[in-house]
């Protein structure tokens, strides 16, 4: 019962929408899971990943593309840690590990 948004919403803008929809439909968000990683991880990722699909794309541009991200996801991450339904989870682990923590979160076995 229920669903799981992935990267969204992203951006303020985002959220108005969201909570408009939520608001509209009668709905909740019970938990927000954030799986943080440091930015040169996220650096490393996005290398490996821009390299397959995105091959015209260098460190700088990447660099530039982390730090425009993170300055605005902060209202975003901020709104949900206030209303007191933010977990922060380490991405920095192996996927199995990281899977298993968000199904303990969720109370899922």
């Amino acid at each position: 019962n229920g669903f799981i948004l992935d990267n969204f919403p992203e951006r303020q803008d985002g959220l108005d929408v969201f909570n408009k929809y939520l608001s509209e439909n009668s709905l909740l968000v019970d938990k927000v899971f954030l799986i943080n990683i440091s930015d040169q991880e996220s650096q490393k990722r996005m290398l490996k990943k821009d390299r397959e699909g995105r091959p015209d794309d260098d460190p700088e541009v990447i660099i530039r593309r982390i730090e425009v991200q993170g300055k605005e996801r902060i209202p975003v991450i901020n709104y949900f840690r206030e209303k007191g339904i933010l977990e922060i989870i380490d991405g920095e682990r192996n996927v199995e590990e990281v899977h298993r923590d968000i199904l303990n979160r969720l109370g899922i076995k």
